[in-house]
């Protein structure tokens, strides 16, 4: 029979040897960067600490928009987020998830002055002008614009050692269907090197689920820059080279 004492030392090496993963942790910023990394410092009311912010479901079951679920293993993935789909349609993909994050975050700190989503042409269409509640803005970005809109809109991150939490890597050479994937988190150590976690939906309309490196020369669950660049054109290359893309704030 072991004493409390003996059960406490037990336990105390358990959770050395196994740090949080991603079933233990209730929010992104739950999830463990790599060894030798710690979560980069971002600003209280910022994108990057709204996303490190998301909840995370408790399973890595991704609901797709026809109320099925796809199956845990379907992708290689560290969690997915705890946010249910908006429309009963096939309408939150790739693009327009990255869209709803961001105007999520700028509906959080009361900035829908702020928003200024695109349409099909990249053209900014504010929130501010629209006869549109914010639900219904949504909607009508998420049916009629796209990644290319994004590629065309938003700001171009001209280099990778700029990369950080909220930018995408948006892929479209056709106008078409195309992808789009979300920087959700931000490591660094202490030698300056930088580690991501990053995520997607998908076709049909799914629940949004953060990709796990682990398989792919990653750092733990983290990509380095180059390593999730070089995933994206491996994995969705026809749908064009990943660039990098930025959300701006409406002035």
């Amino acid at each position: 029979m072991f004493s409390l004492k003996h059960t406490l030392v037990l336990l105390l090496f358990w959770f050395c040897a196994n740090p949080m993963t991603s079933h233990a942790a209730k929010r992104i910023g739950d999830i463990s960067p790599p060894d030798g990394y710690t979560r980069t410092e971002n600003a209280a009311q910022s994108y990057q600490a709204f996303l490190r912010g998301l909840p995370l479901k408790q399973t890595k079951q991704v609901a797709l928009w026809t109320g099925a679920f796809l199956p845990e293993d379907y992708y290689d993935s560290v969690a997915v987020l705890d946010l249910p789909l908006l429309f009963d349609a096939d309408l939150e993909q790739c693009a327009d998830f990255s869209m709803r994050l961001w105007a999520d975050y700028l509906n959080s700190v009361n900035a829908l002055d702020q928003l200024a989503l695109y349409d099909y042409h990249g053209n900014p269409r504010p929130f501010a002008n629209a006869d549109k509640d914010f639900t219904a803005y949504l909607r009508w970005h998420m049916a009629y614009s796209n990644s290319y809109s994004i590629k065309a809109g938003a700001e171009k991150v001209r280099s990778l050692s700029e990369l950080r939490a909220g930018d995408m890597f948006v892929q479209n050479n056709s106008g078409g269907i195309g992808h789009v994937s979300v920087v959700v988190d931000q490591a660094t150590s202490l030698l300056g090197e930088h580690a991501y976690l990053v995520g997607y939906s998908y076709m049909p309309a799914q629940q949004f689920h953060i990709e796990d490196a682990s398989n792919r020369d990653g750092l733990g669950a983290w990509f380095t820059a180059e390593g999730y660049k070089q995933y994206a054109q491996t994995v969705f290359g026809h749908f064009g080279a990943p660039e990098v893309m930025r959300f701006q704030t409406r002035r």
